[in-house]
């Protein structure tokens, strides 16, 4: 893993990578999902400054390209695909300023159209926020209404300039399945998968349409990965969409699970090439359940292909808890100009750092960490330690007495408080035994420091 990751043209660092452990994973899926990844794309960025310079006709021949590339070469499969996610899945105000302009500058494009619909499809995701229905205001409600509205106007004015546009099909699926029903949803798949049959993209947005949350069942998620496989043999990235039906029909993104069986079941589904958002998935239950080995593979992987800065970060944080401090550290520093003013980059330096017993290190990067974000209770409660630790009473008590005004129903700042009643002394600790005890005595996780703290009464301390 760690040589493919010195190779320097992405493809090829791809192919070269190794699969994961007992896995069966078909190497022409592989070098499918490896080029889909690798192959040329735009970002948003690229779009603003040819649509600021004028250079509006340049970009719909880029964009054509890339289409003709999608449609006529095997290789270049999801081309177009890849740019829309890209550049133009964007609900930011400068998107939305760039890409009236573009349709402005240039009317008759079906490209800015279309980018202009899915730009709004996001805006209307936004809007609309993640929670569940029931507890999602009225107002947002509205308000993704009147975006979708907006996107569904530009998503048909594109497809009527030009069919093909396999991104506009998918982002109809996406804003009907949030605001016009799922009728409009199926006729939108039905309609780009006539035009695609073996679109990736658009199987993607099917497999979510077709889970029972979105009106969908286990019966129709079990058809699609059926019907992606019957075409995988002439299209291998499909071989990565039925493995995601498949996924869905036992909840495999939202498990939470920490017991053996469903832990066995998302490895067996491993077993076969799986896409980004499993892998990714994957890395964060097998984290949350203790299985840190597990969850670098799987993180890594999602690097292999998608090389995400974020799936770094994550991959850094496991390999800090499976015992690789250096390692982790030196990938947490090299992500510092890629997500800059990030306070859990700090954070992890100072995690990794505390591993390697360079405490005096760890200050300077824990306190950079808050100042970035001052929500971040851990980063101020083991500064609060270190101060304890190199006898520094006065700065750990500062930060316990912070803690405990800020966040007095967590227990970081009672103990951190504890901590300096007993290594000073300090006045104080029965009253702070008698609190503890009074607000998290009924939490087993507690009861390790409420007996610390007691036993250090027993033997004297006040």
């Amino acid at each position: 893993m760690r040589q493919a990751e010195t190779i320097t043209d992405p493809l090829q660092r791809c192919l070269s990578y190794p699969d994961p452990p007992n896995s069966r994973w078909r190497p022409e899926v592989v070098a499918a999902y490896c080029r889909f990844y690798a192959q040329p794309t735009l970002s948003f960025d690229d779009v603003r400054q040819l649509i600021r310079s004028g250079h509006a006709k340049q970009l719909d021949q880029r964009l054509d390209q890339a289409l003709q590339a999608q449609i006529t070469q095997p290789d270049a499969r999801g081309r177009l695909d890849r740019i829309f996610q890209n550049a133009f899945e964007n609900p930011s105000a400068d998107a939305r300023a760039t890409l009236d302009a573009w349709k402005q500058a240039d009317p008759g494009s079906a490209f800015a159209y279309a980018a202009s619909g899915d730009a709004y499809a996001s805006m209307a995701a936004d809007a609309r926020g993640g929670d569940f229905i029931q507890n999602t205001p009225g107002a947002a409600l509205v308000a993704m209404t009147h975006l979708a509205e907006k996107a569904q106007v530009d998503l048909r004015h594109a497809i009527a300039l030009d069919p093909r546009l396999t991104p506009a099909y998918g982002a109809m699926m996406d804003i009907a399945r949030m605001a016009f029903g799922r009728d409009k949803a199926l006729a939108a798949e039905a309609a780009g998968l006539q035009q695609s049959p073996g679109d990736y993209y658009l199987y993607f947005s099917a497999i979510i349409l077709a889970e029972p949350k979105w009106g969908g069942s286990i019966d129709e998620l079990n058809a699609l990965a059926r019907q992606a496989r019957a075409q995988a043999a002439r299209y291998p990235l499909l071989y990565l969409a039925a493995n995601d039906a498949d996924s869905r029909t036992f909840n495999f993104y939202n498990c939470g699970c920490d017991h053996s069986t469903s832990l066995a079941r998302i490895e067996s589904a491993l077993t076969h090439a799986s896409n980004v958002p499993m892998l990714e998935s994957a890395g964060h239950t097998m984290g949350r359940a203790g299985r840190q080995d597990l969850a670098v593979v799987y993180t890594s992987e999602a690097i292999r292909f998608a090389d995400a800065p974020l799936d770094h970060l994550d991959r850094a944080y496991q390999l800090a808890k499976l015992g690789h401090p250096a390692w982790a550290h030196q990938q947490f520093e090299a992500l510092l100009p890629e997500l800059p003013g990030r306070g859990d980059i700090y954070r992890g330096m100072g995690f990794a750092d505390i591993k390697l017993k360079q405490d005096d290190r760890a200050v300077g990067e824990l306190q950079q960490a808050v100042q970035l974000d001052r929500t971040d209770i851990w980063s101020q409660a083991t500064l609060g330690e270190i101060y304890a630790r190199q006898k520094k009473w006065g700065q750990a008590w500062a930060i316990a007495d912070q803690l405990i005004q800020e966040k007095p129903d967590m227990p970081d700042g009672w103990c951190l408080r504890a901590d300096v009643q007993m290594g000073q002394p300090r006045a104080g600790l029965a009253d702070t035994e008698q609190a503890f005890a009074q607000r998290f005595g009924n939490r087993p996780d507690q009861q390790g420091e409420l007996r610390r703290i007691r036993d250090a009464l027993a033997h004297g301390a006040r």
